[in-house]
């Protein structure tokens, strides 16, 4: 069960909290101040590990759908793309379908396109 503003899993906020110990101390999933900290090192630490993906608005997306349903998925997902440029998410590696359960991977594949294609969009125009 995911918890707290960043829904970060019991495991994953105990992780993440002994990773960064001096800057996240213990994990508290439900302060909303240590979310959205763990929340920014987590994310940066996805982006890092996605290398192969071309740097901006794809490499991204990557690293949100790994945020979202886990970095393995991400790279089984780019071992199995087949026929299209593996450095692209969009248009590419979003649109391999995996083992999981259908509506797991459609939550996943919506994740990166909601965050970068609509919220981001509006965001930028409100200047936020």
């Amino acid at each position: 069960m995911a918890l707290g503003l960043s829904q970060f899993t019991p495991g994953t906020a105990a992780w993440i909290a002994k990773v960064y110990p001096a800057q996240l101390g213990e994990a508290a999933p439900l302060d909303p101040a240590w979310a959205i900290r763990a929340l920014v090192y987590y994310d940066h630490r996805l982006y890092n590990q996605v290398p192969s993906f071309q740097a901006g608005t794809e490499r991204w997306a990557a690293a949100l759908s790994a945020y979202n349903g886990g970095l393995g998925w991400v790279l089984r997902d780019v071992k199995s793309a087949t026929g299209c440029n593996t450095t692209m998410w969009f248009g590419c590696v979003e649109d391999v379908v995996d083992a999981r359960l259908p509506s797991n991977l459609k939550q996943n594949r919506d994740y990166p396109q909601r965050i970068l294609k609509l919220y981001k969009p509006m965001y930028d125009a409100a200047r936020w």
